[in-house]
């Protein structure tokens, strides 16, 4: 019958929009899966990067402590060559003084009387002294360029550690904005998932009064044909005596 048709229509509808629900939880569970994996993945790596940050300022702080002490060190270092390359420069002067004033003394009161015996031995150590103050010159030279050096990588670490730490933290602050997006979005697939699941149960209880009505409609059809004949001889006989009746 034609109402048996619509309602056979009706349920074929019901079964795709049930179809269509049931494909967009499978979907949405599986966005929120790819999400939940991206979120994490992306939690670690903020992790990892806080590490790399803690690691390498503890190590900043090492390096620099090392560069106070070798410079401090070397400072002295020089500062007590200088000081001792001072202290032979003025020895040695004083002691060239006295020996050049010991020989004009000599010259004077005798212009043919032989030198201080000692003046060639002085000449001989002075020579010497003039190649350990040299040598002294070189080591501060030597100390300064190490300072002058320090100073420079120093300055170089401090700046790739400070551009290290700024990078960090701007991959730190994308990967939290990306954390916080995808947190929205895991949530509104949760609740599209939940609205979808609802309206599916909602769907199968109509499917399942649905069918009963369908099932209710076949019966009385089947029960319409079985006793169509039966019908149809009664109205017969119904006509005929309503005829004879007259």
């Amino acid at each position: 019958t034609e109402e048996l048709e619509v309602s056979e229509d009706e349920t074929k509808a019901m079964l795709r929009k049930k179809k269509e629900l049931e494909t967009a939880i499978s979907e949405g569970e599986g966005a929120i899966a790819s999400l939940k994996e991206e979120i994490s993945s992306l939690t670690a790596s903020i992790k990892e990067t806080d590490k790399k940050v803690e690691e390498a300022t503890e190590l900043r702080k090492q390096e620099h402590q090392e560069y106070k002490e070798e410079r401090a060190a070397n400072t002295a270092a020089k500062k007590i060559i200088l000081m001792a390359k001072s202290r032979m420069d003025e020895f040695y002067k004083k002691k060239s003084s006295l020996m050049q004033a010991s020989s004009h003394r000599a010259l004077d009161s005798d212009d043919l009387a032989p030198p201080p015996e000692t003046f060639d031995a002085y000449t001989t150590k002075g020579a010497e002294a003039s190649k350990v103050t040299t040598m002294m010159e070189f080591m501060a030279e030597d100390l300064e360029k190490e300072i002058v050096d320090g100073e420079q990588e120093e300055k170089d670490s401090q700046a790739s550690y400070e551009k290290f730490v700024a990078d960090s933290a701007e991959k730190r602050s994308t990967a939290t904005e990306e954390i916080e997006a995808k947190e929205r979005a895991k949530a509104e697939a949760e609740e599209t998932v939940l609205k979808s699941k609802a309206m599916s149960k909602a769907e199968t209880r109509k499917l399942m009064g649905q069918s009963e009505y369908v099932k209710n409609l076949h019966s009385e059809c089947d029960w319409l044909l079985e006793n169509f004949d039966v019908r149809v001889k009664a109205r017969r006989d119904e006509v005929e005596s309503l005829k004879r009746a007259k």
